[in-house]
């Protein structure tokens, strides 16, 4: 293996080839990656390195004014490793030191000329780090929410009708608004965020507009609020960016002197771009990243999501993306790249991570920190990456995210065979609301375990990208071992632990902890198989505190088996909705329960709002219900929809005493040919309420054959325990 070494400290007119430098000063490690990739790469053409090129890299920090680039001619075994026992940290961004005392709407506010560096990037930033915190932008209001009047045009289209100006409430919006063309206007749309940018405002009649359309209609009632608002500056910790003077302006906290306070300004919009050539199906492979921090990188929005929007590429060179194609075609009208939000997961936020056209190359050990969009994004053409025991926390966007060629496209453009383990993914969501932890859309047989993800306002791991039961790419996918927990946090709805879509064959969801999710109205669901999910496993999971531990919009052929269920909010299964009228291809059964624990807290265990007990949707038994706060739970309540198109208010039509509420204990439900071997009887679990599912007495689970889940390894595992 030949080796060379990389620090801050060196120089690359020396030959990289000793770890420090000589006492004489002639020699030592190289300074920059790209002089170690020039000898790496020489190295291999030449069959100088047989075994490939390691290139260590010492601790300290290495400036990153570009992302670093490797193309299909940069292919090989190389390793980009961190030396033993230090940690080299790629950083993005530029320190403030020259500050000067200022006043602005009646606050001291510290002041700093970034004139220079507005001119160097070409845009303004758009985050702002101190003390390694991410500083928020001021905003109105201060805490929670201003509800929209709705649109000047009212409700005139369908579901995915949005609007570029809406109504702002009387009193909420100061009429001496400035700046306006750096204000954003953020809406919660269920289960999106829309980042409005604005163009206008008009005091008379209180309409906001924007440059973008909104994905959904704004009704009366959205929540939003208006970011990076001039007359909002004055909390401490808040800071704002005069574009016109080339002024920044930090509110600092009580006790903080610009002697003892860090403030970072990102740079770059990502760290790595490693892009092989799809057309000529020339792949980079075998590059890994090893023991390496990236910090520090700014955002900016999408400009389209139709397309394979690169931030570092212009735009002639977008390609359609075949993920988008498939969602358009059932969902027509909405295929303007000027929205202002994603459908669904910020999927065209990209990584500061970027892998296109690479085979078998890895990030492993890594930390990703303060960015502003996805950690990883292996994009077309990727197979057979490995992003392992990783930590990605202080997310603009996600974890993970996978995308590629959908089944009518050539197999160079496919995407898949990766594995995704034992990776911690924490607070994320802080700029794309939406982000999820890992997201599998059109990419087959890859690994998802073993990691932790928390601190998110959507989705932990969704999987699949077909809303109908046509073919799609995702299959054979494993979700095992994940510990997931603290989404939604009152935000967004529409959510799950784990999230499925369309015909996943050979798909399996085990052994995953979820725990503690809070949607902002509805659909807070541990185990979240949406339309069409289907051929799906799900067993050995324990899903807790959550609104309902699984929902099910249609399905078929689902089999949920020997999973702990426990003190849901509202149900322990939720039965969904009918199938939407142009997807009318709805074959049943959907889905079989047997040898699950149902712990309840006076909720339904099944509760059904479109009848799929008497469409045969639905199967059970061998299962055990136990209610914490009554001898004869629910085990099925029958309540008519009262789901609305435009609304989403989700919820009982019915009173109690409506004639038609049908409620069902084990005896009645027993009648319908469901549950004939089920009982009622207390688990036996040491302490569940805490978390803890040991089973002290086990002679009621034994009886119906449930098996104890050991939840001792779930989430990232001890490097010398990966497989």
């Amino acid at each position: 293996m030949y080796e060379l070494y990389l620090a801050p400290n060196g120089r690359d007119d020396w030959s990289g080839l000793i770890k420090e430098p000589n006492e004489d000063g002639t020699d030592g490690p190289l300074a920059s990656v790209a002089a170690a990739k020039l000898i790496a790469f020489e190295m291999l053409r030449r069959a100088r390195a047989p075994h490939g090129v390691t290139v260590w890299l010492r601790g300290g920090r290495y400036p990153v004014r570009q992302p670093l680039a490797f193309d299909a001619d940069e292919s090989g075994n190389v390793t980009f490793a961190a030396y033993p026992g230090e940690e080299p940290v790629f950083d993005g961004g530029v320190r403030v030191t020259e500050w000067e005392s200022a006043e602005v709407n009646g606050h001291a506010v510290w002041s700093a000329d970034v004139r220079g560096l507005l001119n160097d990037l070409g845009r303004p930033f758009r985050s702002l780090f101190v003390n390694g915190r991410r500083a928020p932008r001021p905003r109105l209001p201060k805490e929670g929410y201003f509800l929209s009047e709705g649109s000047p045009k009212g409700l005139t289209g369908g579901f995915f009708s949005g609007s570029r100006r809406f109504v702002a409430a009387a009193g909420d919006v100061p009429q001496n608004l400035s700046q306006v063309e750096t204000i954003e206007a953020v809406g919660l749309h269920w289960w999106v965020e829309e980042r409005l940018p604005l163009v206008a405002w008009d005091p008379e009649t209180r309409v906001l507009a924007s440059s973008r359309t909104s994905l959904m209609p704004i009704d009366a009632g959205t929540r939003y609020f208006l970011e990076n608002v001039l007359e909002a500056l004055g909390e401490p910790g808040e800071w704002y960016l005069d574009q016109g003077q080339g002024r920044l302006y930090y509110v600092p906290l009580e006790g903080q002197t610009p002697g003892d306070t860090e403030v970072v300004i990102p740079t770059v919009l990502q760290f790595l771009r490693v892009t092989g050539d799809l057309a000529g199906e020339r792949f980079v492979q075998g590059l890994r990243f090893e023991g390496i921090a990236f910090e520090y990188a700014d955002w900016e929005q999408p400009k389209a999501w139709t397309q394979w929007w690169d931030p570092a590429t212009p735009p002639e060179t977008w390609r359609p993306r075949d993920s988008s194609r498939h969602f358009i075609k059932n969902n027509q009208g909405i295929a303007s790249d000027e929205k202002a939000t994603n459908p669904q997961a910020s999927y065209s936020c990209p990584g500061v991570l970027h892998f296109e056209g690479a085979h078998h190359c890895s990030v492993e050990d890594c930390r990703v920190e303060h960015v502003g969009f996805y950690a990883v994004d292996l994009r077309e053409g990727c197979q057979g990456i490995r992003i392992v025991g990783n930590t990605f926390q202080e997310l603009g966007g996600g974890g993970v995210k996978m995308d590629g060629g959908g089944p009518q496209s050539p197999q160079s453009r496919r995407n898949g065979k990766h594995r995704i383990t034992d990776n911690t993914i924490r607070k994320g969501g802080r700029v794309f609301t939406s982000a999820m932890g890992v997201v599998s859309m059109f990419s087959d047989a890859n690994v998802i375990a073993h990691n932790e993800i928390s601190d998110l306002f959507q989705t932990g791991i969704s999987i699949g990208w077909r809303w109908d039961y046509q073919e799609q790419v995702a299959r054979d996918i494993q979700v095992e071992k994940n510990h997931i927990f603290n989404l939604g946090q009152g935000v967004l709805s529409d959510m799950g632990g784990i999230y499925t879509l369309g015909v996943l064959s050979g798909s399996v969801l085990r052994g995953n902890y979820i725990h503690d999710m809070v949607s902002g109205g509805y659909g807070a669901c541990g185990i979240y198989l949406d339309q069409a999910s289907s051929t799906l496993l799900v067993e050995g999971n324990v899903v807790c505190h959550v609104g309902e531990s699984v929902s099910m919009h249609w399905g078929r052929s689902n089999t949920v088996r020997n999973n702990v269920f426990a003190f849901a909010e509202k149900q322990g299964v939720f039965l969904g909705r009918e199938p939407i009228n142009r997807w009318v291809d709805y074959p049943r059964p959907g889905m079989r329960f047997e040898r699950n624990v149902f712990l309840l807290n006076g909720e339904p265990a099944y509760i059904d709002f479109e009848r799929a007990l008497e469409s045969g949707e639905l199967s059970s038994d061998l299962n055990l219900y136990w209610d914490v706060t009554r001898p004869d739970p629910q085990v099925y309540r029958f309540s008519p929809w009262k789901g609305d198109a435009i609304t989403f208010d989700w919820g009982y039509a019915a009173a109690e005493d409506d004639p038609r509420v049908r409620v069902f204990s084990l005896e009645d439900w027993k009648h319908t040919g469901n549950d004939r071997h089920s009982l009622v009887a207390n688990p036996g679990f040491r302490n569940p309420a805490e978390g803890d599912f040991a089973i002290e007495d086990r002679s009621a689970t034994d009886e119906i054959g449930f098996v104890p889940i050991d939840l001792s390894d779930v989430g990232p595992r001890p490097k010398e325990l990966r497989v």
